[in-house]
Formats: C-alpha cells, structure tokens, sequence
C-alpha cells in the first residue's frame, strides 16, 4: 500500500515536472493596455499550471509574413482576424469548436469545417449619436434625413467607403463584396444613401470623428476603436445599429470582424497550447480585455454584463445583427470591385 502510494507520488511529480518544463512562445499584434492583458493573463495561467509563457509583440503589418515565414514559429497566436484563416489553414491547429458557447465566432473562424482559431472579440460599426444635437435620438431611417438635411446638425456616414456601407447594401439584399450583384438591388441601396445628404454626407471616418468629437455633427458611423477618442471628447453620445432603409427587404447588417487565437499547426506543445488558448479566450478573459482596452467581446456570456451601458451596448447590438466578413467572401481582389460597385450606384441618376 505504501509502495503503490510513493508510486502515484512519483507521477504525480513527474507530470508537474514535465508542465514546468514547457515553455510556450506566444506572438500577438496587440499593444499597451491590450498587450499587458496578454502579459497578465499568460501570467495567471502559469501560476494555475506552472506552464511558462513568454509573449511577443510583433506588428500587425508583419505578422502574417513572419509567422509564415519562421523557423521557430509561435505555439499560440493572440487576435488572429478572421479573413487571414483561409491562407493560414495548413499551419493552423484544429481546435475543438462544440465547447465553446459562441456559434457566431465560431462560425467565423471555421474554414473548410474546421475551427481555426478560438473567437476572442468582435467588432462592426453603427450609428453614434450626438444627444445634445439630436435630443429624441434617431430611431428610423426618417429621423436619420432630418438630421441629415441642411438645416439639421449633420450625420457623416461615409458614403465612399465600401466597409462601412457593406451594412446598408445587404440590406437590400446586396453583398458588394460579391460579383455582379443585382444591378437593381444595388441602386436601391445607393439611392437611400444618397438621400442621406447635408454638411456631412462626404465626410470620410476620420474627419467626421474629428467634427463629431468637436460637437459639430449630430451622427457618425464608425467603430468601436474609435471608443477612446469618443469617451474623451466629452461629447454626451448614445451607440445604436443603423436604422432599416426605407424599401429594404432586411435590416441592416453590417459586416462583423472577428480575431481569435490560434494554435500553431507545428507546436510540439499541442495539449499546453490549446489549453493556453482556451484560457484566453474564456468569457471573464474576454470580459476583462474589454476592460482593459475596448476590444468587444466575442462570446455572449462576456457581453451581456455591458448590456447596461450605452457603449459598448449599442456595438454589441451591431455585431449581433450583422454578418461575419467570410460571409461576404474577401478574396484578393474582392474590395476593389465593392469600391466599383458602391461608386457606381452613387453616381446613378434618376432615384425617386
């Protein structure tokens, strides 16, 4: 009996022995607040497990052409976007996806059936709203063109930038990502957006951003990265979806970025690294990396507790009705052609 419990002992150590003696190299584009939580909670896991982390800051432009290129390559990976998986699938890890509790990342970062990478945020843009410009707020497309018009306090949609109008156009049932969409569908969409005019109809994102944190614009449509600038500009402002235009057989959906963390495909760690990678992208991880420097959480569970303040809420309203990017399908040259499409139903005559 002694004999049988020395032995147990024995294993024991030899498995706390073997865990920290690993060492698993994480790489990651993220940085200040966002790379500390990276740091922070590879610390926790080492201190929960003994197995050792050290993190990388490699930028973003870099990152994929180093991880492809490397001899010692990363185990774990942190904020993998969604449209880099296809051309990473061979040296990408699968990961179990039926555990997860979050079907929408998944989803988005499956490729080919096959779960990629864990799901750690989500993004899409919608509508900010000055409410000291727009005191009832704008909750239809015809509040929205009152604000608009000349004599309103303006609203900067972005009309030329084929991301943020994604949204509206398959909304009338039109992915300007895709080739020939239907040429009537597509100048329905333009001639709403068209309509929506005044001082800040040919605004682009960034100098909206800079009229509306001046409290000059009564409406911008952007993104959750721009929360810092939002937050400290002392603007008084509210976060909701774009209202349904009128004619539109759908809501409105934008697209929906989502980064993950992948597990390299040649780790000679597997078990360690999926279980780093499981560690970071838990709910209450997710939860406190929004925390930490705004990045919405992907997973459900992690964003209903913001569900009581207005931003991020009204984010994480526009990342529920939208659509993940690899449903509009992003290839090479898929971008340039949405460009094409958005200014040529821009340019179209004849709207009602």
């Amino acid at each position: 009996m002694r004999r049988g419990r020395w032995l147990v002992g024995l294993g024991v150590g030899l498995v706390l022995g073997q865990a920290q003696a690993v060492t698993l190299t994480v790489w990651t584009h993220f940085t200040g607040q966002d790379l500390a939580w990276v740091r922070a909670q590879s610390a926790g896991h080492t201190q929960a497990t003994g197995v050792q982390v050290r993190v990388t800051s490699v930028a973003f432009g870099d990152l994929i052409e180093r991880w492809e290129g490397a001899r010692a390559r990363p185990d774990v990976v942190v904020g993998v976007p969604d449209h880099w998986l296809p051309g990473l699938a061979a040296q990408t890890a699968p990961l179990a996806g039926d555990d997860l509790g979050d079907p929408a990342g998944v989803a988005a970062l499956t490729v080919g059936g096959v779960v990629r990478a864990r799901p750690l945020m989500a993004e899409a843009v919608a509508l900010v709203v000055n409410r000291a410009l727009v005191p009832g707020g704008i909750g239809s497309w015809a509040d929205l063109e009152r604000a608009a018009a000349a004599d309103g306090p303006g609203v900067a949609l972005g009309p030329h930038d084929p991301y943020l109008q994604a949204g509206l156009f398959r909304a009338f049932g039109v992915n300007l990502l895709a080739p020939a969409p239907d040429p009537a569908a597509v100048s329905r969409a333009g001639c709403a957006l068209r309509h929506v005019g005044g001082p800040g109809a040919n605004l682009n994102e960034a100098q909206a951003l800079e009229a509306f944190g001046q409290g000059r614009l009564g409406a911008i449509l952007t993104g959750p990265w721009n929360h810092p600038p939002l937050v400290t500009s002392g603007v008084t402002y509210s976060v909701q979806p774009l209202p349904t235009p009128p004619g539109a057989p759908q809501s409105w959906q934008p697209i929906v970025g989502y980064q993950g963390v992948a597990v390299d495909a040649r780790t000679r760690a597997v078990r360690e690294a999926e279980a780093l990678a499981l560690h970071l992208t838990r709910p209450e991880a997710q939860l406190a990396l929004y925390r930490a420097g705004s990045r919405l959480p992907a997973h459900p569970a992690a964003q209903e507790p913001l569900r009581q303040q207005q931003d991020p809420w009204g984010f994480i309203q526009a990342v529920r009705a939208g659509r993940p990017e690899a449903a509009f399908g992003n290839d090479g040259s898929a971008w340039n052609r949405a460009q094409a499409t958005l200014e040529g139903a821009l340019g179209r005559q004849g709207c009602p």
